[in-house]
């Protein structure tokens, strides 16, 4: 059994290996221009057409939580109880609620608001991290 194990070594022509010429200048040609990090991010995502798209939506709320409110004409704590539960029409885009607020004004207020919270916590997170980590760096208790 164990002779079936062993096998011959392969000795292939030697025709078949060629070796390349060594040309200084070509070794030292550039193939692509050299790109900076933002550039290389930048083509990097233009490839991932999903991250694009995610991109695309997250920086259209932002645009939208800072001026929807503006772009309507109407107040998010206005209240007129004859308009109350209308659907969306010209008037009102996403409809009215049971105190007759105006929902498209109310919804992109509370994006900027969600947004605000959202960027309040990661600067808390990030201060704590910062002491916390130089406080473990100046004393060594972290090694």
């Amino acid at each position: 059994m164990e002779q079936s194990l062993q096998r011959e070594p392969v000795n292939p022509p030697d025709h078949l290996f060629v070796p390349l010429e060594k040309d200084q200048q070509a070794a030292e040609m550039v193939v692509r221009p050299a790109l900076n990090y933002w550039q290389d991010a930048w083509l990097r995502l233009k490839k991932n057409k999903l991250a694009l798209s995610g991109l695309v939506i997250i920086i259209f709320l932002i645009v939208m939580a800072i001026f929807g409110p503006i772009i309507s004409p109407y107040d998010y704590s206005d209240q007129n109880l004859s308009k109350a539960n209308q659907p969306p029409s010209w008037e009102h885009w996403f409809g009215t609620d049971d105190l007759g607020r105006d929902v498209f004004t109310r919804t992109w207020y509370g994006a900027r608001i969600s947004l605000f919270i959202g960027i309040l916590a990661a600067l808390i997170d990030f201060v704590t991290g910062i002491i916390y980590g130089g406080d473990f760096r100046v004393s060594g208790r972290a090694d």
